[in-house]
């Protein structure tokens, strides 16, 4: 060892020493670990390779909670300078969860902690954007909650119904600090208008079953007539202008902690009406620690970015909670500037270094596919970290383009972080941190629950690209979503309940302390637990090397002849010989009751294509499953949730009844 280190030091290090070890025998099993000291011995010397040395540095980091930058350069680092690396940059300890829990005595500790250091600032393109310090801010909403109404007895739920991000976290914020479930949901242009809106409102009204008020953005709603007995706060017009009240002091102060439900947040509903889940303080303080651990990123150096829907749990508690909660400074956009001008974000992010951020698959391929050189000058990607990837299927083809596309600003491949988020686990469940993203290709038929999974090709994205695994065009690749984070288990289940082994299709399992209190039922205004706190997700999955991959959702398997074909597999297959988005496509069965009945594939914003090509139209027909009829459509046909999930029964529904606006529709079976 080299200078001069203390008794406690050496333990600390030795420590540290046998994590690594450990680490080290499960991501390089063929390296011989009884031959490996602590001392200044390079890597290569122990037979370490720089693809076992990538999987030991992205389980270095999620262990130690840190971030590698530069990590084919450790290849001829020892273990003594890894130890001391993980010394410098692994983050004090969290603070100890006490009985109770709290989401905001967490954020409020923190933000007193920081001072100026931590900042949300909301920005306003032609304005001036508003910066508020942590402790600014909550106090602000400590002052808002005083004026929160109350309906009757009992649990009080606040829906937050406001179009300005600060407006609305604010409100949300106050909410919880008066001891109510708040909820947050859409504008009224995302429901289709005032009276859409209405109606939604008077719906969870009902659904919730009593104690609800609305706390409402001036102006964004003249009348809410047909809401008897449900107050409305209209929120003020100016928040940061806002009189600032005291934080509570202690635990006694504070109306709802623990177990409580902090929050509700509603389940995209790609299969049905959504689902309200309740989320208590420890669900949320778990996992937000456990992100935090499993990203590595710290207060010192990292700051957040967001311009997803806070109606969204992946915009709400990956991107304001998260950095609320851990003291993170935080950039936060409006939704609606990111669909104007991606390039909005990607500026934003470089002006103001920001290390964290995030996006759904649509949002990368909207961002490659429409900034433009001239819209980046000046911008730097090269300090960002992580770019968190979930809440829906995620394709190569789109992770590719985004890393070529923005390579040359500096962005790096491994900075994606492909994840299975959940609103029922809080949202973050698993995460593939500090790699290329990897993908296998499978077959996208013979995906039976408790059957093998039949694996074509592996690949990752990288840049610059590797080859793609000649598959002869067959297959779909599907991505590795990581491994559990800090107290949660993920499983893959046959029918009966039972774990099945690796490449084997099941339905995932999830247990936790971020698994939520459950769903919230009416009628006792109260959460219905999960039985035996175990979440049955309702996907199809299995795992490979230890890693999540996500195939579809259980209601959206079509099955033929005792086979199941997942139809956003299909979806892939058919926009790639159609040469469209796959965004813009969704394959339905006419009749679910029906095992002969037609399969239907929709193109959306197709009054521009031509019709298919003879060949087109012969590959279509020798899918897996093949498609039957091919309807064209114009505008956004596709009918999806709040979140872009595509809706799968409303989508056959609106077939049967002739309500889409077809350009055409082709019998394949027709020469």
């Amino acid at each position: 060892m080299t200078g001069d280190v203390g008794v406690g030091e050496v333990e600390t290090r030795q420590a540290i020493f046998r994590d690594l070890v450990d680490i080290l025998e499960r991501s390089a099993p063929d390296v011989d670990v009884s031959a490996v000291r602590l001392d200044d011995t390079p890597f290569a010397e122990h037979g370490i390779d720089s693809m076992a040395l990538l999987r030991l540095v992205g389980d270095v980091e999620k262990r130690f909670r840190i971030v590698v930058d530069d990590a084919d350069a450790l290849i001829a680092f020892s273990f003594l300078r890894l130890v001391e690396l993980i010394e410098r940059k692994r983050p004090a300890e969290p603070v100890a969860a006490g009985e109770r829990e709290n989401l905001l005595a967490t954020a409020e500790r923190r933000a007193v902690a920081a001072g100026p250091a931590a900042t949300l600032r909301f920005l306003a393109h032609g304005r001036d954007d508003v910066v508020l310090t942590h402790e600014r801010f909550l106090r602000i909403a400590a002052g808002l909650s005083r004026g929160l109404p109350v309906n009757g007895d009992g649990p009080q739920t606040v829906l937050v119904a406001a179009a300005d991000p600060l407006t609305a976290l604010t409100a949300f914020v106050a909410a919880i600090g008066r001891g109510a479930q708040p909820l947050m949901l859409p504008s009224p242009k995302a429901l289709g208008g005032p009276a859409d809106y209405r109606d939604r409102l008077r719906r969870l009204a009902a659904r919730i079953g009593g104690g609800v008020s609305i706390a409402l953005e001036a102006g964004l709603l003249e009348d809410l007539a047909g809401l008897p007995g449900v107050p409305v706060l209209e929120l003020p017009d100016d928040v940061a202008a806002e009189p600032a009240a005291e934080l509570a002091t202690s635990d006694q102060d504070r109306a709802s902690g623990g177990d409580d439900v902090a929050f509700l947040q509603m389940t995209s509903a790609s299969t049905g009406e959504g689902r309200l889940v309740a989320v208590s303080h420890r669900n949320v303080c778990a996992n937000l620690t456990a992100l935090q651990a499993s990203l590595g990123l710290t207060q010192d150096g990292d700051r957040t970015f967001s311009w997803l829907p806070l109606y969204h749990d992946m915009g709400l508690v990956g991107g304001a909670l998260f950095p609320l909660y851990q003291g993170f400074s935080t950039v936060i956009m409006r939704p609606t500037e990111f669909v104007k001008d991606p390039a909005r974000w990607l500026r934003g992010v470089s002006e103001h270094r920001c290390t964290f951020t995030g996006a759904p698959n649509f949002g990368l391929d909207y961002a490659a596919s429409v900034v433009a050189d001239r819209d980046l000058d000046g911008v730097d990607l090269s300090h960002v970290r992580r770019v968190g990837v979930a809440a829906e299927p995620i394709h190569r083809d789109v992770l590719q383009r985004f890393v070529d596309r923005f390579a040359p600003y500096g962005f790096r491949a491994e900075s994606l972080v492909p994840g299975l988020g959940l609103a029922e686990s809080t949202l973050a469940t698993t995460t593939s941190v500090g790699r290329p993203p990897r993908y296998l290709v499978v077959e996208s038929g013979g995906t039976a629950v408790g059957e093998p999974v039949r694996v074509l090709g592996a690949g990752r994205v990288t840049s610059p690209a590797e080859p793609v695994p000649d598959t002869g065009g067959a297959g779909v690749a599907v991505f590795a979503l990581g491994t559990a984070l800090d107290g949660l288990s993920v499983d893959v289940r046959d029918d009966d309940g039972i774990a099945v082994g690796e490449r084997v299709v099941g339905e995932i399992v999830v247990r936790g302390s971020s698994v939520a209190r459950g769903y919230h039922d009416g009628r006792r205004r109260a959460p219905e637990p999960f039985p035996d706190g175990v979440l049955l997700t309702g996907d199809l999955g299995f795992v490979d090397g230890g890693e999540l991959f996500v195939l579809e959702r259980k209601k959206n398997v079509i099955i033929r002849r005792g086979v199941n074909y997942l139809a956003s597999l299909l979806e892939q297959r058919v926009a790639t010989i159609l040469a469209v988005p796959a965004f813009a496509v969704i394959v339905v069965e006419a009749d679910v009751l029906d095992p002969a009945g037609d399969v239907h594939a929709v193109v959306e914003n197709a009054q521009d294509l031509p019709e298919p090509s003879a060949e087109q139209r012969r590959v279509l027909r020798r899918l897996d499953l093949p498609i039957d009829v091919l309807t064209y459509a114009r505008g956004f046909a596709i009918p999806r949730t709040t979140s872009g999930k595509k809706r799968y029964h409303v989508c056959r529904r609106a077939l049967a009844a002739g309500e889409l606006d077809v350009v055409r529709r082709i019998d394949l079976r027709q020469r």
